[in-house]
């Protein structure tokens, strides 16, 4: 259908977590890009962690409501309701698993409508390989085979703002490092002492994005590199607890980031500056964040999957090369 014929859009996300959602960001930004006067409606099982205090105050403007369906009786019971009481949607985008919850969802189209399930190859296609890829391709269909555009500004509000750039004072050079993780995807804490400390020797200023897990090691790693900031623990930032539109305001305000794979790599990926990922058990082409300004070393690269066989002086020089390369076409 034409896309200016679009009025309403649904999305039905079976369940996300944190990292999924802050994956999915991408998505949300192109809908709204190209879509900027439809409701925009997301549709999830539970209610949604986009209505959370974390994630709220980031979607300001790019999602219309939320809605929590209920389990697939429950969405069955909808379509029980009579006609004028049914809400249907121009365009339905859904990643559920089954064929049974993509024929209730469709359901909620209206007719000559679009319905579309992520998780199913499309026609003659082969599905991309990036989960964020395959939302992509749902809206690439509405626009008729163009590339969607995925870096549409936030609404930051203005104290927001103002903090951030309170904390981060214009005129440095900051290079944001994120050494948390989980288990095997982590990279080594002294490898990134190590980087940090190339940074600084470099005229630099490493900044360390500790969320509320890795708080703790604000103390050893102060002591270690002693240039280097902690923005997140700032007196400045604990009214906003975290919270992701603060955060990436704050990576706004740096030239380049550091991460594995974990949740931090979205929320740099998400301020639109340049990535350095690091990878070894996992895959990047399904995994790295989805961004034009990122790079990925592979542990594999240098012998195995095990990251601590990414060497340090690696590293560093790719973040000196400040020119990274889409690892997600």
């Amino acid at each position: 259908m034409e896309a200016s014929a679009i009025k309403k859009i649904a999305i039905y996300s079976d369940g996300d977590t944190y990292r999924s959602g802050l994956a999915n960001l991408p998505f949300i930004r192109a809908l709204r890009y190209h879509f900027g006067g439809s409701e925009i409606v997301w549709l999830s099982r539970q209610p949604s962690i986009y209505g959370t205090p974390l994630l709220a105050p980031l979607l300001t403007g790019m999602l219309t409501r939320l809605e929590a369906v209920g389990d697939p009786l429950a969405m069955a019971a909808k379509n029980l309701l009579p006609q004028a009481r049914r809400e249907k949607f121009d365009v339905l985008i859904e990643n559920s698993d089954g064929k049974f919850s993509s024929w209730l969802l469709s359901h909620w189209v209206t007719q000559g409508g679009v319905a579309v399930n992520v998780n199913t190859p499309p026609p003659g296609g082969n599905l991309h390989p990036h989960r964020v890829g395959r939302w992509l391709a749902a809206i690439q269909s509405l626009l008729g085979g163009a590339t969607p555009e995925t870096r549409l500004r936030f609404n930051f509000k203005a104290d927001v703002l103002d903090m951030a750039a309170r904390i981060l004072r214009p005129g440095y050079y900051y290079v944001a490092l994120a050494p948390g993780g989980n288990g095997a995807t982590r990279w080594p804490l002294e490898y990134y002492v190590q980087v940090a400390i190339g940074v600084a020797a470099n005229g630099q200023v490493p900044i360390f994005l500790l969320g509320p897990e890795e708080a703790a090691l604000q103390p050893k790693l102060s002591a270690q590199v002693p240039t280097a900031l902690f923005p997140l623990q700032h007196p400045y930032a604990r009214p906003y607890e975290y919270r992701y539109d603060f955060t990436i305001a704050l990576l706004e305000r740096c030239h380049i980031g550091l991460a594995s794979d974990h949740l931090a790599s979205e929320l740099i990926a998400a301020a639109d500056i340049p990535l350095l990922s690091l990878f070894g058990p996992t895959d990047p082409l399904e995994n790295a964040p989805w961004t034009k300004k990122g790079l990925v070393l592979d542990a594999k690269q240098f012998g195995g999957p095990e990251m601590h066989r990414i060497p340090p002086v690696n590293v560093l020089h790719a973040l000196s090369q400040q020119a990274p390369i889409a690892p997600t076409g």
